[in-house]
């Protein structure tokens, strides 16, 4: 009973690795960035292959058993301390966002795994974590909560990465990123469970539980979320300004500000596809420090942003206008090239607007009219 309740947990953890490194393959070119973490599915399915092996074939007696054991046995120890490395370069590269700092990191990371890995492979003569004895009947040594307490320390530091990374982010931003948090609860449960009741294996089966967490996060981000900016799309900013419209109240004036960035196309032209992305990052990061914390932002395409808020005056409202072009003249000086935007907004009245559509629509007029005017007076300059 014991073995069927450990196969049939793995089995069903193998299945759900199954899905997501399918659906993975159709969406390979979305997913194309997510190797670490298709390198975590796969050694999960390794961890549960090992598992299922160690169980199905303990006491056995046929010739090569007793090394089958000791080797799949070896790989589920090594994989378990594995995935908490491969967990912590997940976490790195998803909050330092610096490529060559990660590579450097990883190596770094790569050392405690080494050494559990050459303990692991000196035991099969020493015994000092498991041992098989003449009936192939499992034991642990006295050394066996080692290569636990190695991958727990690898989530713990992971926890302390996302911790320190959140600290410094806006709102929506870290909210993001606590999301990485979510992992470490059923992998924790599972750990400490298996370690403290002998015979019980849960461990392959709450890491495939935290996988599936996350691989629904993405895929939700996926359709919600700008890859670039981090912001939401125009997707999530259609149903968010719907929302807004049937919720609004009289003690608010709700708004929609648009934001469009001037010369794009030559910064594009002069300076590259690499320049403009940073670009489109930089009004992102502008917009972000220039709002209030309860204001929703979003790309809705190509160079085209958008706030959703609400104040108490049309003054508040053109503070942040002015706010966010201040925050534009920061950025532009950090980069080689001018970096401005034109921004027009309209204010929510039921008897005008009948729809976030209509309010979105009268926002995107002004906003062009703006941005005329602001070419106009750049060709008088020149």
């Amino acid at each position: 009973m014991q073995v069927f309740a450990a196969v049939e947990a793995d089995i069903i953890a193998l299945i759900l690795i199954g899905v997501m490194m399918l659906y993975g393959r159709i969406q390979e070119r979305t997913w194309r960035e997510r190797s670490i973490f298709g390198a975590l599915l796969l050694s999960n399915a390794g961890l549960c292959a090992a598992d299922i092996i160690s169980w199905v074939f303990e006491g056995a007696r046929f010739q090569g058993a007793y090394w089958l054991l000791q080797l799949s046995t070896l790989l589920y120890n090594s994989m378990l301390v594995f995935v908490g490395m491969l967990w912590l370069w997940y976490c790195d590269e998803q909050t330092l966002l610096n490529k060559a700092v990660t590579k450097k990191r990883r190596v770094l990371y790569a050392v405690p795994f080494t050494v559990i890995l050459i303990i692991n492979i000196i035991n099969i003569w020493t015994g000092w974590i498991f041992y098989y004895d003449e009936a192939n009947v499992y034991h642990r040594g006295d050394l066996y909560i080692i290569h636990i307490l190695m991958a727990a320390t690898y989530m713990i530091i992971a926890v302390g990465l996302v911790l320190l990374a959140a600290g410094g982010q806006d709102r929506v931003k870290a909210k993001e990123t606590f999301g990485l948090l979510g992992f470490i609860v059923a992998p924790a449960l599972s750990i400490g469970i298996q370690a403290s009741f002998y015979g019980v294996s849960l461990i392959p089966f709450g890491i495939a539980l935290s996988l599936l967490m996350i691989f629904l996060q993405r895929i939700i981000g996926m359709i919600t979320k700008d890859h670039l900016t981090g912001l939401d799309n125009r997707r999530a900013f259609e149903r968010k300004l719907e929302d807004r419209v049937r919720t609004v109240t009289n003690s608010e004036k709700l708004f929609v500000m648009m934001v469009d960035a001037n010369y794009f196309k030559a910064i594009n032209d002069t300076y590259g596809h690499d320049a403009g992305d940073d670009a489109l990052i930089r009004i992102a990061n502008a917009m972000r420090r220039a709002a209030d914390e309860e204001d929703y932002i979003a790309r809705l395409g190509g160079d085209e942003f958008a706030i959703i808020g609400s104040r108490f005056t049309e003054d508040q409202i053109e503070e942040l206008s002015w706010n966010i072009t201040e925050q534009m003249e920061e950025e532009s000086r950090k980069t080689g090239y001018l970096l401005s935007v034109s921004t027009g907004y309209e204010v929510y009245y039921y008897r005008t607007h009948k729809t976030g559509a209509e309010l979105y629509k009268k926002a995107d007029e002004k906003m062009y009219e703006n941005k005329r005017q602001y070419h106009l007076m750049s060709k008088r300059d020149e």
